[in-house]
């Protein structure tokens, strides 16, 4: 099975084209520099009118004309055929979204999103790293997770130890390009030019990842109890969603059904007109590691 990729940019020095031996996809943008499709998929911001850069429309989701408030954050929206109704406390993060509750430290750091099924709880070290997330189920025991990180990079996770096994991350120049079990077991990750992962090659077999070109984000979450799906779960920038579906990317966490965080972000106005929007709506050409600042 090969896998061959070719790249054109425009002008501006935006991807216009990505091809591979399977797909060709062409790409546009807003006047504003804002993703406007990507192939087939079409997205909107601001209800195409001007604006401060709110992702309204996506091939999966659409905020409703009334589905901001006054700051202009997004209270109503359809996800997948679904409706939520988000809101919002006094400093601007996401406290509830239909029947999900979500409790904040001083800080800004997340603590517990609770809904019918589950609670999920997670807490810190004195450098604003999380160290152990915890997910309580009504008929199911307590699953624990416990992160390790680079000393000499700040939210740089390099390993994470379940209940029943340790999985290390193996860093290449742009990604995690590898995972090992505690046993020695090795699994390699081979990515596109998105940084979304298509296969996990090991010694008996490659797992093929289909669902790829997701710029937002995975949709859905997927198990990680052992190292082949947790490896495949690294599909979105060396990020493997929780298990309320969220990411944690170092300073905030970032909700990829919705394309956008779920805290303001710390740099504020007038640097970011859109507190809580992805990689300032452009996430094919920009990646915002660690929630604070977009780079491209």
């Amino acid at each position: 099975h090969s896998f061959e990729e070719a790249l054109d940019w425009d002008f501006s020095g935006k991807l216009s084209l990505y091809s591979t031996n399977e797909t060709e996809k062409a790409l546009t943008y807003t006047p504003r520099g804002f993703l406007e499709s990507l192939g087939n998929n079409q997205y909107e911001f601001d209800f195409n009118k001007r604006g401060t850069g709110i992702r309204t429309k996506e091939p999966h989701s659409y905020v409703p004309k009334d589905g901001l408030d006054a700051f202009g954050r997004i209270t109503k929206e359809t996800c997948h055929g679904k409706y939520y109704s988000t809101a919002y406390d006094d400093m601007g993060q996401t406290k509830s979204q239909n029947q999900r509750q979500f409790e904040w430290d001083p800080w800004g750091r997340l603590l517990k999103v609770t809904d019918s099924f589950s609670v999920w709880e997670v807490s810190y070290d004195a450098l604003g790293r999380r160290l152990q997330t915890r997910q309580t189920q009504r008929l199911n025991s307590p699953m624990t997770k416990t992160f390790f990180y680079d000393p000499e990079e700040e939210f740089q996770e390099i390993g994470v130890q379940t209940d029943h096994e340790v999985f290390w991350k193996f860093y290449g120049p742009d990604a995690c390009d590898a995972v090992q079990s505690s046993n020695g077991e090795t699994v390699y990750l081979s990515r596109n030019a998105f940084g979304e992962l298509t296969a996990v090659i090991g010694l008996e077999k490659t797992v093929y990842n289909q669902n790829t070109l997701q710029p937002y984000g995975p949709q859905t979450t997927a198990s990680s109890n052992n190292m082949l799906s947790y490896a495949y779960s690294l599909n979105w920038h060396s990020k493997s969603p929780d298990a309320t579906g969220l990411i944690w990317m170092g300073a905030r966490y970032y909700d990829p059904q919705g394309g956008r965080f779920l805290s303001p972000d710390p740099a504020g106005y007038p640097i970011c007109l859109d507190l809580y929007h992805y990689a300032n709506g452009d996430p094919v050409n920009n990646y915002d590691p660690d929630g604070r600042l977009s780079i491209e």
